[in-house]
């Protein structure tokens, strides 16, 4: 008869393990599934930025081509070749805020590699341009002694 509650009991016991063993795995469960959520989360900010800096790494260089291929075509008219009669006219250079926003651009959003082929870039426009301000000078003078103008010096 003392033997009779052992079953009770021991059945009793086992279903307390089993409900805090189910109760355990669910916590673990639910803790391992936030976790997770967190991660995608975290993981979805980074492509999120990550996509965010390559469209805008993107559009600075679309417009740096824009400006480069802009003032190609200007240095390029500058002194053709062959010249036509008459004239070409001689295509607009890219507004100065246009080239001042590229700058910036570039600036903040390009590598080290672009950036320094900008400043190279720069360097050969301005002396272009240069060239340019310095054959006109000496053409004017030319111009001014062949009409007599500039003999008086």
């Amino acid at each position: 008869m003392a033997w009779e509650w052992v079953p009770v009991v021991t059945a009793g016991v086992a279903s307390s393990i089993a409900v805090g063993g189910t109760l355990l795995g669910a916590r673990m469960g639910h803790l391992h599934a936030e976790r997770l959520a967190n991660a995608r989360l975290q993981h979805e900010r980074v492509l999120a930025a990550d996509a965010r800096r390559q469209q805008r790494l993107s559009e600075a260089y679309v417009e740096l081509l824009d400006v480069v291929e802009g003032v190609g075509y200007w240095s390029a008219a500058l002194y053709p070749m062959m010249d036509t009669d008459p004239p070409q006219e001689l295509p607009p250079l890219p507004s100065l805020e246009k080239q001042v926003r590229v700058q910036a651009l570039v600036t903040a959003y390009g590598s080290e590699a672009v950036r320094e082929l900008h400043r190279d870039w720069t360097k050969s426009m301005v002396h272009i341009r240069a060239a340019a301000q310095t054959i006109r000078y000496v053409t004017a003078e030319i111009d001014m002694r062949k009409t007599g103008l500039g003999t008086e010096m």
